[in-house]
């Protein structure tokens, strides 16, 4: 008996790049999970849910692909979870997101599930919102033990965290190392709210940049701290810590800074004075905004810097891209810039 088949769009890449296409496509949720990736000779097939957004991200991805529609497998099983999607998984917990249209008896149902078709999950936790200043989780347990944290790696680099303290998502893997291949040797980056060190420890581990990593969070720089250790031995770079609201940073540090990442997506458009406070002649700027298109954050970012810099200044965009959809009408965007001072 043959496997069931359904025909979709795909984006066809040379093997060389099926990893990292793969994890770029995953962190924007277009990889259609109901059929398999297929390898034919020298290159790898992913089917897509959604052409016209794949589009978008492969155009800014630096690799050559080709957009195509071909018959793929069906997987033959999905767990409840997959069917229903919204949920992450770090290290051993597995978070699901709320909807206001189920009760908790439903999730703690979905929640016994995902034990029992993932081996490596071993709690369960439903996500009903965000609370505070340190973007912290709101969590329900819904199965398993009762423990909040727990470790995981991206591209071989150990990160421990408490989910229910401070903000994570595994979806941002390949963005942190993305981020890290660029940042030039030697530089002097500040990690304007590092949380656990995601793009600081990439940073540190690829080169022999001197990273200033702050954060208000104080849990945030306790994991970060002990990231910095775990990870040490692989580290090229070096990270100082701090943990400061970020709006007053200008008051210790020297304006000294190349490179300044502003990953927080709602609110980086308050902190452009900030950032303009901290570099002397040139920077370059990762800008992350929630936004509904790339073209509304790079207007964004266009239009804070140049209103909220307090001295007239220079503003290119070196790049823009979706980095991870976020509902069905809004995205997390990153817009790299080169600013420099009149």
């Amino acid at each position: 008996m043959e496997s069931p088949t359904n025909e979709s769009y795909c984006i066809k890449i040379y093997k060389a790049n099926g990893e990292k296409i793969r994890r770029l496509l995953h962190s924007s949720n277009l990889i259609n999970r109901e059929l398999k990736i297929v390898r034919e000779g020298d290159y790898i097939l992913i089917p897509v849910n959604d052409p016209n957004k794949a589009l978008d991200v492969m155009r800014s991805s630096g690799v050559d692909f080709t957009l195509c529609r071909r018959e793929f497998p069906v997987y033959k099983r999905q767990t409840v979870i997959e069917r229903i999607g919204g949920y992450i998984i770090v290290g051993d917990i597995a978070i699901i997101n709320f909807k206001h249209d189920r009760d908790l008896e439903y999730y703690k149902y979905l929640g016994q599930k995902l034990l029992n078709d993932i081996p490596r999950v071993k709690s369960v936790y439903l996500k009903m919102g965000v609370k505070g200043i340190y973007r912290i989780p709101e969590l329900v347990h819904l199965a398993g033990e009762r423990r909040t944290t727990t470790m995981f790696k991206e591209y071989g680099l150990i990160f421990n965290v408490d989910v229910s303290r401070t903000y994570v998502n595994p979806r941002l893997a390949y963005e942190h190392r993305r981020v890290a291949e660029e940042i030039p040797e030697g530089s002097l980056v500040l990690d304007m709210f590092s949380g656990i060190g995601g793009f600081s420890i990439h940073i540190a581990a690829l080169n022999n940049a001197k990273i200033l990593s702050s954060d208000i969070n104080h849990y945030a720089i306790y994991y970060l701290y002990k990231n910095y250790i775990s990870n040490k031995k692989r580290l090229k770079g070096y990270i100082n810590m701090i943990r400061v609201d970020a709006k007053k940073l200008p008051d210790v540090i020297k304006p000294v800074f190349t490179q300044i990442i502003m990953n927080n997506p709602t609110l980086s458009k308050t902190f452009t004075n900030t950032a303009c406070k901290l570099f002397d002649k040139r920077v370059i700027v990762y800008y992350y905004t929630l936004t509904i298109s790339r073209l509304e954050a790079e207007d964004e970012a266009l239009s804070s810097f140049t209103s909220n810099c307090k001295q007239p200044i220079s503003i290119d965009i070196l790049d823009s891209r979706r980095v991870l959809e976020y509902s069905p009408t809004h995205g997390i965007y990153n817009v790299k810039l080169a600013i420099r001072k009149l």
